[in-house]
């Protein structure tokens, strides 16, 4: 885990979670981390980064995004002023771009991904504070990963 671009508390992802465990970190501790946010950038790399070959889909697929785009401004909304109507509408909102069936296998079963994991997307609509990506830590780790990489791993 690593600060978060120039805040002073921390994100703890997945990667993180797995590096504790894989030190054998004491499992009270690891009970307490276990609530963490996904990345909403992480989420809409998955559709942007889905192959369309022809108009149909690439629509299809330019549509969701924008879709994900604006909700996700909305959230950023939603952290500077939340209040419960807006958290109802936002949590409905996340279940129609979602579960949405757009007649390409491909789109829905990329867009059913995220929704497997709505609550850890939407955790922000209970803990305003929560990020909704995780961009600073993923930069302050990329060195580190990078010189891990070209040493071979040591």
């Amino acid at each position: 885990f690593g600060s978060r671009g120039g805040h002073a508390d921390y994100v703890i992802n997945d990667a993180a979670l797995t590096t504790m465990r894989d030190r054998r970190m004491a499992q009270p501790l690891l009970d307490r981390l276990g609530r963490h946010a996904l990345c909403w950038v992480d989420a809409e790399r998955l559709v942007h980064r889905l192959d369309t070959f022809t108009d149909e889909p690439r629509a299809t697929q330019q549509q969701h995004r924008a879709l994900i785009w604006c909700l996700s401004a909305d959230l950023k909304a939603y952290r500077k002023d939340p209040w419960p109507r807006r958290r109802s509408e936002l949590n409905v909102r996340f279940g129609r771009i979602f579960r949405r069936k757009t007649g390409f296998v491909t789109v829905d079963r990329l867009l059913a991904r995220p929704h497997a994991r709505k609550a850890e997307l939407l955790r922000m609509l209970d803990q305003p504070e929560t990020p909704l990506h995780t961009n600073g830590s993923e930069n302050d780790i990329r060195a580190c990963v990078t010189k891990r990489n070209i040493s071979g791993g040591t």
